[in-house]
């Protein structure tokens, strides 16, 4: 069971941060009645009721509150929520809602370390091989990216891979990629592959499939900007990719298809757009059809 100094709780950082620091807490507590709200939509009267009246069967309370800094009236319930004795109360938000959170007494903040890009593809090539699933480092570099860093979301798929190849598990990091990849083949990878090989028609056609389908564009856009730096690289520095080789017999051929000039004044645009979106000064998908246009 958690001590007093830690029976009130916030955990900043990403959703993958929160899961592994929220399951620390629950491993601590005997068997607790556990319940999950969420600060933009809770009620605040049935979540102090839950917390300020005894467990009837169970030894504690675990109350866990997802996107803390949207609740309404906020002073008010920190306030209120550190003088409940009969729960354990965690309260988890992105890390920039730190200065909005920590003004408050009471409870102890957890905070995310800020991570390299390798510090985070070492946790991706670790939520593999906690599986005992091959996965080197250019193997969880590439998957870290698929995921757009949601570190969260890549622990899922090593879990789902460990479990429906229990018995017979893949022999390679390369055949780790491809399973990943091989669910999203006719959606993302399919219309980055149809950009980096010039065919306008199809891009738009699988992209106006994808929005349909409410794929995240974030990601399709990381992904584009990864495939066509390497398409530049393999035209003015071949040998500063470290690649598989299905993945660079690839960026070969599309390489043929784009002048040094053309992917110069495309990473131009990217960067561009990047900083636009960033700014609300355009929507992501006006962005991706801007660079459609571009090709």
């Amino acid at each position: 069971m958690t001590s007093d100094h830690d029976s009130k709780l916030i955990i900043l950082g990403s959703a993958g941060f929160i899961d592994e620091e929220t399951e620390k807490v629950r491993a601590s507590l005997d068997d607790p009645e556990d319940t999950v709200w969420f600060g933009d939509e809770m009620n605040l009267s049935d979540f102090f009721s839950f917390v300020s009246s005894p467990s009837l069967f169970n030894p504690i309370k675990l109350a866990v509150v997802h996107n803390a800094d949207k609740i309404k009236e906020l002073e008010a319930f920190m306030n209120q929520a550190h003088r409940c004795p009969e729960a354990v109360i965690v309260l988890t938000a992105d890390a920039d809602a730190e200065k909005k959170l920590g003004a408050f007494q009471g409870f102890r903040t957890i905070i995310e370390k800020k991570k390299t890009r390798r510090d985070s593809v070492m946790e991706v090539k670790a939520a593999f091989e906690k599986h005992s699933l091959p996965c080197d480092y250019g193997c969880a570099d590439e998957i870290y990216d698929i995921f757009a860093g949601d570190i969260k979301q890549v622990r899922s798929e090593a879990d789902k891979l460990s479990l429906y190849y229990a018995h017979k598990k893949p022999a390679s990091s390369d055949d780790i990629l491809k399973l990943i990849t091989a669910e999203k083949q006719e959606n993302i990878f399919a219309f980055i592959d149809s950009f980096a090989g010039r065919d306008r028609k199809g891009c738009i056609r699988i992209l106006d499939n994808l929005l349909k389908g409410d794929e995240a564009v974030t990601i399709i856009f990381v992904l584009l900007a990864r495939r066509m730096k390497q398409i530049y690289l393999q035209k003015k520095v071949p040998s500063a990719l470290q690649e598989r080789m299905f993945i660079l017999n690839k960026i070969k051929s599309d390489a043929s298809k784009w002048k040094p000039g053309e992917l110069a004044s495309l990473a131009a645009r990217f960067a561009e757009l990047d900083w636009k979106i960033k700014t609300g000064q355009i929507r992501d998908t006006d962005a991706m059809y801007t660079l459609i246009g571009c090709m």
